[in-house]
């Protein structure tokens, strides 16, 4: 079995995901940085009931960037372009793939 890791699926958008120990006690957060790139960061919290260390499923990505996503002032206009073409891409796929922190 191949580990599937979030480029795979969102191939052309600049993303970088991870799992560590957080403070907050939702699942995740999701944000579109200010650099000129736009890069898509997605933190989970291996704190967290429902994260494994090692992977979480598409439908905990999209939770995630429905929930807890946000993004810079000065990113608004790429957000909301991004946001529903991520969600759609997402939403495409099996809800419980397992994407994994490579």
């Amino acid at each position: 079995m191949i580990n599937m890791k979030i480029q795979d699926i969102l191939k052309g958008y600049n993303i970088m995901m991870d799992c560590v120990p957080l403070s907050i006690t939702e699942p995740g957060y999701a944000y579109l940085n200010a650099c000129d790139t736009g890069i898509w960061v997605i933190t989970f919290n291996y704190k967290h009931l429902d994260v494994e260390r090692d992977f979480v499923t598409i439908q905990q990505i999209i939770d995630v960037f429905e929930n807890n996503s946000s993004y810079y002032k000065t990113s608004k206009e790429k957000y909301e372009k991004e946001l529903p073409e991520i969600l759609s891409i997402l939403k495409k796929q099996d809800p419980t793939t397992k994407i994994y922190f490579i």
